[in-house]
């Protein structure tokens, strides 16, 4: 079951039809007070057929060995759990950037995969791999991941997008654009020219503004 033809854990909710079932896949007791920068969270997840996504959740409170709901559990809700495929699936999704350092100072805390079906909204197959907590000097987010900036004529520029962008962990941050491209920080005010951002506006997130301005024509 999984990645590369190795063991993973797999759960499904069908016997004979979707089930009402409710599974959880808890970590062990984890103590993140000697990760140096910080402690973040990745891991590979595959749905197939249909149902419910998987949840990812935390805990500080969970005694390792009762039923999950004595205890108190906060839901990540940017895991980046794929939707189950409809049919079989081969296809992993990667979740990475799964920052917990809001745990650090804790004395215990606990990694939670939730797993749901039912009759009503039918029963995946949910499996998960490889999963890591890493001791990272920064953390970059940056939404969205690709840019579409369709046909644009050479000596004009396309429709700018916006990309948010999140750096922790870091010093001030210099964004340059890739040659054929323009940034801003307003939107209206576009260059070739690095953009530096302090420290503490890379730790806080910003919104940056790209467009395509090519130089010769070619496919991109």
């Amino acid at each position: 079951y999984g990645r590369n033809n190795t063991n993973a854990i797999d759960v499904n909710g069908y016997v004979g039809g979707a089930q009402n079932n409710e599974a959880w896949l808890i970590s062990p007791e984890l103590n993140l007070n000697n990760v140096v920068n910080l402690p973040v969270l990745s891991f590979y997840s595959r749905g197939e057929f249909s149902g419910p996504k998987l949840q990812l959740f935390v805990s500080t409170t969970y005694d390792g060995s009762s039923v999950p709901n004595m205890a108190e559990w906060t839901e990540i809700t940017n895991a980046g759990f794929p939707t189950p495929a409809g049919s079989a699936t081969s296809t992993w999704t990667f979740s990475d950037n799964i920052d917990l350092s809001a745990y650090k100072s804790a004395p215990k805390v606990y990694i939670a995969f939730r797993y749901t079906s039912s009759p009503d909204l039918n029963a995946a197959r949910s499996s998960v791999d490889d999963i890591v907590i890493s001791d990272q000097s920064y953390l970059l987010n940056v939404a969205p991941a690709e840019l579409s900036f369709g046909e644009v004529s050479v000596g004009s520029s396309s429709s700018s997008h916006p990309v948010s962008l999140r750096v922790e962990g870091s010093n001030d941050v210099t964004i340059t654009a890739p040659t054929g491209f323009q940034i801003s920080t307003n939107n209206t005010d576009f260059s070739i020219n690095p953009i530096v951002i302090s420290q503490a506006g890379a730790a806080t997130g910003i919104t940056l503004y790209v467009r395509f301005t090519p130089l010769t024509k070619a496919l991109k």
